[in-house]
């Protein structure tokens, strides 16, 4: 076998591992999603932490909005808050919208 061949095969089990991961992150946030419009959100929020810890930024947001909110946890705006911006820090567009709410209307801590 050549170089060339050996970097092909290692290129396209990269991609299939790759793809594999993508697809079970979809998954596992459409299930996330699915349990959060149902009501269930100790399961929805299980799915989202998750997902989050992966750096998932989609599950990020929903993470810091259930946070926020209180819905299946206890409510806390300091990790609600974490979570949004950690989301927005990779250029999530809806946590970068409710970040720049929270510094604009000076929310809990961030009073000026």
């Amino acid at each position: 076998m050549d170089i060339g061949t050996i970097n092909k095969k290692n290129l396209w089990i990269f991609f299939v591992f790759f793809s594999l991961n993508i697809n079970v992150a979809l998954a596992n946030q459409k299930v996330g999603l699915e349990s959060y419009r149902a009501g269930e959100y100790e399961k929805a929020y299980k799915i989202f932490y998750n997902e989050s810890k992966k750096g998932n930024a989609d599950a990020q947001y929903y993470l810091g909005c259930m946070l926020l909110k209180g819905e299946g946890v206890n409510k806390s705006f300091m990790r609600g808050f974490k979570w949004l911006s950690i989301a927005a820090d990779k250029g999530h567009v809806k946590a970068l919208n409710v970040v720049g709410v929270i510094y604009k209307n000076g929310v809990e801590t961030f009073k000026n």
